[in-house]
């Protein structure tokens, strides 16, 4: 192989090796990225839980359905996303986050 062909071969290397480290910027993160979220669907949750218990607790009276309802949706896509992203974790990460 002559010094053009290696330099090519050596460049084109670099060139796809830094495209695939940029590809994943946050590959790091991953497991604090499973538990962020997982941990912020459990605290929506809980929001949408005391919207309407807290409410009826203080005051006994029945909060504003629509209330009750825009915090369950919120906790229904929290959900929704923290399942989407346990499942495209690694199994290491989800034993990290789940024990």
């Amino acid at each position: 192989m002559d010094k053009k062909k290696a330099v090519k071969l050596a460049t084109a290397s670099a060139v796809a090796a830094s495209a695939f480290v940029a590809a994943n910027p946050h590959a790091s993160q991953a497991a604090t990225d499973v538990a962020t979220v997982v941990s912020q669907a459990k605290a929506q949750m809980k929001e949408a839980y005391y919207t309407y218990s807290h409410t009826v607790t203080e005051t006994g009276q029945f909060p504003d359905i629509k209330d009750v309802y825009a915090a369950y949706n919120k906790a229904k896509q929290a959900y929704a996303n923290a399942v989407a992203v346990v499942k495209q974790s690694r199994r290491r990460e989800k034993r990290r986050v789940f024990g």
